[in-house]
């Protein structure tokens, strides 16, 4: 659930400090969002830990490499309002290297990581940390309510050129809290850099006067769900330039198994997976239960380390009782009777692939990209 953090706009700060005193030609900066520093992720898998600070200190050395001009952070820090000294303590270490090599860190919060109770702000003020102020050609505003955020936007100072947000935008999720179309009006807006959803996200609308507004998704640091990809990056932002850059993750192996061939392939896959400097592998399997011996054979052949979820699924070769009783009905007989072939083949093809293949996640993320045109 997010929780409205409060109005930023009726309480920015104009900073002395502001990144848009760098020179908006040259400058090379970070951005990162959903770092949520903690830990471990769950406490009933003590194995998966430290992931979330493996992926700071690679974004600090990638700072501290690059000479970045200053790091960006779009929100969620920490996993809570509240985190434990220890995880404070982490991000401040981080911090305190970057201000050695000259970097900056500008922030806004997001929902995860704030509330008005919250104590951490107050900790990293003075370990070169600054809140990102809402004006300036590189501006944010904190997580808020999507009536606030609309509100909010409307204000937005004409000078701003970079935006910074912790929002889901309409069309990635759902749920979603922004809608781009309030920026179509601000004509200096060239790039909204966003936090929130974990996925990497690359778009752009069309704004009134005819250019394009990009949005950009860094994703999350780290793999913040068992089924989640590993896929994992952040930005490097230079001029009109904006280049995402891959961060080391523990492996993870996520799979399908809906035949006999198929286990085979995944056992053979699952051997070879070893653990990485970062951590102990992640094996993801969904499996057809109509398919015998997919948990002792996964199990068998997977390194003693590793962390074995295995969930099953309705099959995709389930046969019902047809309503006048000729004759069972298949996955693709119901989908037939449901996706009108010839008048939507598009859709029919996307909806079967997803039934028939052993990797649906690999034809969503196929097709999000197709959709997104041609995001990574």
């Amino acid at each position: 659930m997010r929780a409205c953090v409060g109005r930023r706009f009726e309480f920015s700060i104009i900073l002395a400090v502001h990144p848009g005193n760098a020179d908006k030609e040259t400058a090379m900066f970070v951005f990162a969002a959903d770092l949520h520093l903690s830990e471990r992720i769950w406490s009933s898998l003590p194995a998966i830990s430290g992931d979330a600070f493996n992926s700071w200190w690679q974004i600090v050395q990638y700072c501290r490499t690059h000479q970045a001009e200053f790091l960006l952070l779009g929100g969620d820090i920490f996993g809570n309002p509240r985190p434990s000294a220890p995880v404070v303590d982490e991000f401040v270490q981080g911090a305190n290297a970057l201000k050695e090599a000259g970097c900056k860190i500008f922030y806004i919060v997001g929902q995860h990581d704030g509330s008005y109770a919250r104590a951490w702000p107050k900790v990293v003020a003075s370990s070169n940390c600054f809140r990102l102020p809402a004006q300036g050609s590189i501006a944010g505003f904190d997580h808020m309510r999507a009536d606030e955020l609309s509100e909010a936007l409307v204000n937005l100072p004409d000078q701003v050129e970079t935006l910074v947000l912790h929002q889901a935008a309409k069309g990635t999720v759902p749920n979603w809290d922004f809608d781009p179309d309030d920026l179509l009006y601000h004509e200096n807006l060239k790039l909204v850099l966003l936090g929130d959803i974990h996925m990497p996200i690359d778009f752009k609308v069309k704004k009134k006067n005819g250019n394009d507004l990009r949005l950009i998704y860094s994703g999350s640091t780290h793999v913040r769900a068992i089924n989640e990809p590993a896929y994992k990056s952040f930005l490097v932002v230079t001029g009109d330039t904006v280049e995402r850059i891959l961060l080391k993750t523990r492996p993870v192996l996520q799979l399908s198994v809906t035949s006999e061939e198929e286990l085979e392939a995944a056992a053979a896959a699952v051997k070879v997976l070893k653990s990485n400097e970062i951590g102990v592998p992640i094996v993801s399997i969904k499996y057809d239960p109509d398919v015998s011996g997919v948990e002792l054979k996964i199990k068998e052949v997977a390194a003693t380390e590793a962390i074995v979820d295995l969930r099953p699924v309705a099959s995709t070769r389930l046969e019902f009782d047809n309503v006048d009783g000729t004759k069972p009905l298949s996955a693709l007989d119901c989908l037939e009777k449901l996706v009108d072939r010839d008048r939507d083949s598009e859709f029919f093809s996307f909806m079967w692939s997803l039934l028939s293949s052993g990797q649906p996640r690999s034809v969503i993320e196929t097709k999000e990209r197709e959709l997104l045109g041609g995001a990574a």
